[in-house]
């Protein structure tokens, strides 16, 4: 056996399975070109010498922690515009030991782990390989957070060089309605924050501060925010920080906890770098309940100068505008969305209850209109409450009524827009959907319904890039099936049937009972011929939606051209819905 110690390099190709599987011949070629043309000539070069060669990877020994790091800034930056390859490194300096032509030890451990928690086109050194650089080297690194790094049994101070994103992160990022071009904002995911409190009825106070800090930062416009409906699903589950970013897209991370007692509160709030799973800050507030909307301030303002220092005071300003200074008042709100959130008949019922008692007490309050006027929008699609109808006229008076209270409100504006869609008024809906996104570009209800809306007036392109631009934005809500089958209504006013039907059974992954999908299904199978199909998709709408008809369905979806709806309704004819 040899010891030494040395410089030990880790690298591989990120996604190379993935690559392999969707196109093998050109991963191959593009990995020898990497090989013979980048990194081995750069290894020869800065005095490295490959000592383990993986199919997708390299472990390298180099003289010194300077040319390891050298030579891995000259590969990562020769892969920069590269259309297909990406590198993760990792660099370490520890004892290593050979034997029998293998190499293990700490230097090779480390490495490696370092390596498996570099992102695309990123390098990750260690501590000790820190103190080993030369000045200049040295300001290239940002971090020093100490990890607990898988099997190894100390912690590890890590230092990360920031690298290039490439190809796969664009597909990552939100697009801006109406454009192909892939948003370079940081997208910041903001979990349900812990109620710590031993009251169980406190849940909704958590929640409500943690809406109510999506709501602000969506307000800015140097970065994007995950939707509520996307983040909220990970409530009560425990946290893999990386995990989470990566199912959402996020780029940075924010979690915290609530504990109220009596009068007091106490918030913990935290901003983490999610490639790394790095804190950027952390904040405790022992506060009174009085102070709960400056303490919310405070928190946006931190998470806008930590990841935008380029943001304007104006923005600022704006962003900080909240919709209420009584706490009673945000207490119901907190109370509403929470019930809204869970979707049914009965929470439904009660939400509409709670707006009723605040209006009472306060008959000016625009956002309490317009979530009114949005639950009435929700009765009238299921028929709950009241017959459809009914709901359909008190949802567009209420949504007026909360305009003409404040017409500089996101949500009164998109709430608007939705009465008027639904009352297939498109043009009209359309004008308030693009006032919404005047007010706040990351309003994901504003976003969607204008995608939706566009599907019926046939604008297909920006409908598409609407509709995938909410999906990124709320990437796990459960409200994405009505934003996703709508694209499967374009393709079926395109008169691609098997692309429509496809979109409906994608759907109805989310939700198997999922009745738009069942309905869409069957019209799409009924106008390819595909008889006994569309019957049977019919059969299971028909479980979920009893004795619906033809022309209750003609009713209720948002038909502009008259194309559009002879075609849907001999579909369904068809697959046997009665007229």
């Amino acid at each position: 056996m040899e010891r030494r110690l040395a410089a030990i390099l880790a690298a591989d190709v990120v996604e190379y399975s993935r690559l392999m599987g969707e196109d093998e011949t050109r991963t191959l070629a593009a990995l020898r070109a990497l090989r013979s043309e980048l990194f081995e000539p750069l290894t020869n070069a800065h005095g490295g010498s490959i000592i383990k060669r993986m199919g997708d990877g390299w472990i390298v020994e180099y003289p010194s922690v300077s040319e390891a790091v050298r030579s891995a800034v000259k590969v990562q930056q020769g892969l920069k515009d590269h259309d297909l390859i990406r590198l993760r490194i990792g660099i370490h300096i520890g004892e290593v030991t050979f034997q029998d032509d293998d190499i293990y030890g700490d230097g090779i451990n480390v490495a490696a782990r370092l390596e498996e928690l570099a992102g695309p086109g990123q390098i990750m050194i260690s501590d000790t390989a820190h103190h080993s650089l030369d000045n200049k080297s040295v300001a290239d690194f940002h971090g020093g957070k100490s990890h607990q790094l898988k099997n190894i049994s100390r912690a590890v101070a890590v230092w990360r060089w920031p690298g290039y994103e490439g190809p796969d992160a664009a597909s990552r990022k939100s697009k801006p309605a109406g454009s192909g071009q892939p948003d370079k904002k940081p997208v910041i995911a903001v979990l349900p924050f812990a109620n710590m409190s031993s009251d169980p009825e406190q849940e909704f106070f958590a929640d409500g501060i943690t809406e109510d800090i999506i709501t602000v930062l969506s307000r800015f416009r140097n970065f994007s925010v995950i939707a509520r409906n996307s983040t909220f699903t990970y409530k009560g589950q425990a946290v893999d920080i990386k995990q989470i970013a990566q199912e959402l897209g996020a780029s940075y991370v924010i979690e915290g906890s609530v504990r109220c007692a009596g009068e007091r509160l106490r918030i913990t709030v935290q901003l983490i770098d999610a490639e790394i799973d790095d804190h950027v800050w952390a904040e405790r507030y022992d506060r009174t309940l009085e102070d709960i909307f400056d303490v919310q301030d405070e928190i946006t303002e931190r998470v806008a100068l930590a990841i935008g220092p380029e943001i304007q005071a104006a923005d600022l300003t704006q962003a900080q505008r909240k919709d209420t200074d009584d706490l009673s008042i945000w207490e119901s709100f907190a109370r509403i969305a929470w019930h809204y959130m869970r979707m049914t008949d009965e929470d439904l019922a009660a939400a509409e209850n709670l707006l009723q008692a605040l209006l009472q007490e306060d008959p000016k309050n625009a956002p309490a209109f317009a979530w009114l006027s949005s639950i009435q929008a929700i009765q009238f699609i299921y028929g709950w409450t009241r017959p459809r109808n009914e709901s359909l006229s008190m949802a567009y008076e209420n949504a007026r009524e909360a305009v003409a209270l404040d017409g500089n409100n996101e949500q009164c504006q998109t709430a608007l827009g939705i009465a008027y869609m639904f009352r297939k008024r498109h043009e009209d809906a359309q004008a308030r959907f693009r006032a919404a996104l005047q007010l706040n570009p990351n309003f994901v209800e504003a976003i969607s319904s204008l995608g939706m809306s566009s599907v019926f007036t046939h604008d297909f392109d920006i409908a598409e890039a609407s509709i995938n631009k909410a999906l990124e934005l709320s990437p796990k809500s459960p409200f994405n099936q009505f934003a996703r089958v709508h694209l499967g209504f374009m393709h079926f006013f395109k008169k691609d049937y098997e692309k429509a039907r496809e979109v409906a059974e994608e759907c109805l992954v989310e939700n198997p009972n999922f009745p738009t999908g069942y309905r869409l299904i069957a019209t799409a199978e009924g106008q390819l011929g595909n008889l006994d199909a569309a019957a049977n998709a019919y059969r299971k709408f028909d479980e979920l939606v009893p004795n619906a008809t033809i022309s209750d369905t003609l009713a209720t979806v948002m038909f502009v051209h008259q194309d559009d709806m002879d075609r849907y309704a001999e579909g369904l004819r068809r697959a046997g819905m009665p007229d």
